[in-house]
């Protein structure tokens, strides 16, 4: 890596936590996709041509285009923050060329995976019934990983039955507990009791501290091996299974999006898509002239 580049680094990062405010998961995002591209040209200096291999590179090795977005989105911010505290001269709009973002739909679960996920753990042990929480919180609320791991015992109003969630750019929303998340709760809290600790987060780690993101993963990971199941499972696998049996029992759009979390409805559509096969076996159950 060019040497000169690693000393303003750590810089542009500070300038996007401290004055930009972003969130670590974003700011970690953006240092990463940097430092792999700076590594990738070596000791040349940024230029058009090898942020255009670069990109070239990213898609050969298979990355999608989300990603590949991702990328031009922190190089082109890293450059113009150059421009503007470095005196570089960068064109920045030679680097914002069009990537085509491709709708890779979500891999969806049944609801009869989804059961069968939830009651897969030991309910006798306190992991056995915080992992079975963890797949129910994750498919009842439909929030993001990270979303889970920052909730706390006091966002959680057993009175008004909501749940208050903490999302992205600390944008709070509130989504229903409903009853088969209430029992989870109960039976979880019941464990929880009897653990000597102060912190304040509802899902604990096999240490006792908050629960990371990547321990979530695991047990998602972990769980879908075990059921057998063949396709890629995530915990956001939850969360797009929630959306789409909301749409296919007949949820308005604009509901599901506020449930979520999205900003624009255009990123809610994607459901929209998925459960197509859904709308056809209806249109052709319903209409006279199907």
């Amino acid at each position: 890596m060019n040497s000169a580049y690693k000393e303003v680094v750590d810089d542009f990062y500070d300038y996007t936590k401290l004055e930009l405010g972003l969130s670590d998961n974003s700011t970690s995002a953006y240092k990463s996709d940097i430092n792999k591209f700076l590594n990738y040209i070596g000791n040349e200096n940024i230029s058009i041509e090898g942020y255009i291999n670069f990109s070239k590179d990213l898609q050969k090795i298979g990355l999608a285009s989300s990603t590949r977005l991702r990328y031009q989105s922190s190089i082109v911010s890293f450059i113009t923050w150059l421009n503007e505290t470095q005196n570089e001269n960068f064109e920045v709009s030679k680097y914002k060329f069009n990537i085509s973002k491709s709708t890779k739909l979500p891999d969806i679960l049944s609801i009869e995976e989804v059961n069968n996920m939830i009651s897969s753990f030991n309910s006798d042990t306190f992991l056995g019934v915080r992992n079975s929480l963890i797949v129910e919180f994750l498919y009842s609320t439909a929030c993001r990983v990270s979303e889970l791991c920052e909730v706390k015992l006091a966002d959680i109003d057993y009175d008004q039955k909501i749940i208050r969630i903490l999302g992205k750019g600390s944008k709070t929303r509130i989504v229903p507990l409903g009853t088969c998340l209430i029992k989870k709760l109960n039976d979880y809290l019941s464990h929880r009791s009897q653990i000597r600790t102060t912190i304040p987060y509802l899902i604990l780690s096999r240490s006792k501290r908050k629960i990371d993101r990547t321990a979530v993963f695991r047990v998602i990971k972990k769980c879908a091996i075990a059921l057998g199941m063949e396709n890629d499972i995530h915990p956001h696998s939850l969360r797009h299974s929630a959306a789409t049996h909301m749409l296919e029992s007949g949820c308005d759009l604009r509901v599901i999006q506020e449930f979520l979390g999205h900003s624009s409805i255009s990123t809610t559509q994607v459901y929209t898509k998925v459960s197509g096969q859904h709308l056809l076996d209806i249109y052709h159950e319903t209409h006279p002239r199907s």
